[in-house]
């Protein structure tokens, strides 16, 4: 059986490498990225199980499009959106369900949720 691949979006690295401590605790293989065009331009060959977007990897907002685009290609993918906006952004979202997590985030609460959608 194949590990389940997370792909990481983010241009800050301590935040990059704090996730790829965080996955090195699990089975799953992490794929990071520092761009959206980068993540886009791999996502059909590498097809991840689970997602981590930055919300404002580029432009203020460029993980919310990612979040809309991508989810709307792979609505069986879950997605979660890092952020230092908190739930500034949850208006976004008009009700729809979204994982928001705070930087800096805590690990336990990530590997959780990696656990809870992954097994």
């Amino acid at each position: 059986m194949s590990k389940k691949v997370i792909v990481h979006v983010d241009d800050d690295k301590d935040i990059i490498d704090a996730v790829a401590m965080v996955v090195a605790k699990t089975t799953y293989e992490l794929v990071s990225m520092t761009s959206m065009e980068e993540f886009f331009s791999k996502v059909d060959e590498i097809q991840p199980d689970f997602v981590i977007f930055d919300v404002m990897v580029e432009e203020s907002d460029s993980g919310l499009k990612a979040h809309d685009k991508f989810s709307k290609d792979h609505p069986d993918v879950p997605i979660i959106l890092l952020t230092s906006l908190g739930r500034e952004i949850a208006p976004h979202f008009e009700g729809r369900p979204v994982w928001i997590y705070e930087k800096p985030f805590d690990p336990h609460q990530l590997i959780k949720a990696l656990k809870s959608k992954l097994g």
